[in-house]
């Protein structure tokens, strides 16, 4: 993951849990994958002293939902 180093500089772990069949998201690839670094970077400038980021993704027949704890 593109975040990886800066989190384990910050002593982060990034736990992911993700679907095991591929999930179709109708996007801007450049986009979204933006808006995910900056999901990330920003949760690890807010973790001064370490910790866990959590990501996970689940879907329905409708819809895809992103989590981060």
């Amino acid at each position: 993951m593109l975040m990886d180093t800066q989190a384990i500089l910050s002593n982060i772990k990034i736990e992911k849990e993700l679907t095991s069949s591929p999930v179709i998201i109708y996007c801007i690839e450049n986009q979204l994958k933006q808006v995910l670094i900056n999901l990330l970077k920003n949760s690890i400038e807010a973790m001064k002293n370490g910790g866990v980021i959590k990501v996970s993704l689940e879907t329905n027949q409708e819809r895809c939902n992103y989590k981060g704890d």
